[in-house]
Parts: C-alpha cells; sequence; structure tokens
C-alpha cells in the first residue's frame, strides 16, 4: 500500500486511532491487556531477528 500523500488526512486517522486504542483498553481486563501486550512484543522480536539472521 503506498504511503498517504495527505499529512492532514493522516494526521487525522491517527487521532481516531488512538482514541479507539484508549477505548479499547479501558473496556479489557488486566489479563488480556498483558496477553495483547505480550503477544505484541513477541512479534516486535520476531521481525528483529528474521531482519538481522
Amino acid at each position: 500500500m503506498p504511503p498517504m500523500k495527505d499529512t492532514k488526512l493522516s494526521e487525522y486517522f491517527s487521532r481516531i486511532g488512538k482514541k479507539a486504542a484508549k477505548a479499547r483498553m479501558k473496556n479489557l481486563s488486566p489479563t488480556e491487556r498483558k496477553r495483547i501486550a505480550e503477544k505484541a512484543a513477541r512479534a516486535r522480536w520476531t521481525q528483529t531477528k528474521k531482519g538481522k539472521g
């Protein structure tokens, strides 16, 4: 997908995404938040290893 050229539109969607993420996190239990965070960390480390190896 090509990068967005309209920076105002990009900023708008960025703000909407941040609000949605905060609302979602407010409704999740601490256990569910931890599971999501661990999954994200695993995904980040997997990408790092693939790029170096």
